[in-house]
């Protein structure tokens, strides 16, 4: 077998890809597509060079020079310090005692490259209320099943925070009718390969029910299905993450709301405004963080509301204001 510490990009790519599919502790499919798309443009920068600690430092300094914010260049680098570990234990399993120590060594050194810190202005925005209406208004004026699809997929979406694989994946069985104004929706295998609930209600409920009035219904099957141009159903299949884009892209078109809209932004809005309602540690129940400060990071909350706030508590007197007997 080649030495696993300098195969050739074809052989290494496969030996990538088997590694990922093999990994009893990567459970999360949208974690090994990051692993999988970041170490592909690595094996791709390194073009056959030893992994070595130098090497990756190399790497690093060329991330920044490309401006990648902190969160993605330390996404990179976790992906590749995870292929130094894959790299040493595929070298235990098939090469010699001593070639195998010293691939370790390596790749332990490979290991001690930390990470970059620092922070970018947030992504993402908040969602108006008055964004939303249009939204919503735009799938009214649909009249075929795409209209009443759209507007069901916009209401759970703003009012789950449910990532848009997650709103792909949900099916016909994963509804749970509490009663007529509370369904329960439980999404399986989201992030952290966890089964997460979330409770809808009132309108949510009413535009869900409207899209599965229209839906052609089978016993098994995603909620939110494919539509053909000619209005035909595709009650079989599962609509892809780059549908989902062009869905929301056309309907963001017909408001002519002038700026852009992304799946991530209703998750941000939800947060925001359960934060704004209520406290972080709701937000954090609701949406199924595991750490607190990862809700927090959400926060996308208006200008004005911040604004409000800091008129609100903080009064430093105008010039003549403090009369002396106040002294």
């Amino acid at each position: 077998m080649t030495s696993p510490i300098i195969l050739s990009r074809t052989s290494s790519l496969e030996t990538i890809r088997a590694a990922l599919a093999a990994d009893p502790y990567l459970k999360s499919p949208h974690s090994r597509r990051q692993y999988w798309a970041a170490l592909q443009r690595f094996e791709d920068w390194r073009k056959n060079q030893p992994v070595t600690k130098t090497l990756v430092e190399a790497y690093l300094s060329h991330l920044q020079k490309r401006q990648l914010s902190p969160a993605t260049i330390n996404q990179h680098l976790a992906a590749v310090r995870w292929w130094a570990r894959k790299i040493a234990d595929l070298a235990a399993d098939h090469m010699s005692d001593e070639t195998a120590t010293l691939i370790g060594k390596q790749a332990a050194r490979v290991l001690t490259v930390k990470g970059v810190s620092g922070d970018r202005l947030p992504r993402g925005r908040y969602i108006p209320q008055s964004e939303f209406d249009r939204l919503i208004e735009a799938c009214d004026r649909d009249p075929s099943p795409a209209g009443h699809r759209d507007a069901a997929l916009f209401a759970v979406a703003i009012a789950t925070g449910r990532r848009r694989e997650e709103l792909a994946s949900l099916r016909l069985a994963d509804i749970t009718q509490k009663d007529d104004d509370h369904w329960i929706l439980t999404f399986h295998n989201t992030k952290g390969s966890r089964d997460l609930t979330s409770d809808i209600f009132d309108g949510t409920v009413a535009r869900l029910r409207l899209w599965l009035d229209r839906r052609i219904t089978l016993d098994e099957g995603r909620v939110f299905i494919p539509i053909l141009k000619s209005g035909r159903m595709r009650p079989a299949g599962r609509l892809s993450g780059e549908a989902l884009r062009k869905i929301l892209l056309a309907r963001w078109v017909e408001t002519g709301i002038p700026e852009p809209l992304t799946w991530h932004d209703f998750r941000r809005t939800l947060i925001s405004n359960l934060i704004d309602d209520t406290d972080p540690v709701v937000a954090q129940k609701v949406v199924g963080h595991k750490d607190i400060k990862t809700t927090a990071r959400y926060d996308r909350r208006p200008d004005a509301i911040r604004h409000a706030a800091l008129k609100r508590i903080v009064h430093v007197p105008h010039k003549g204001e403090i009369h002396p007997e106040r002294l």
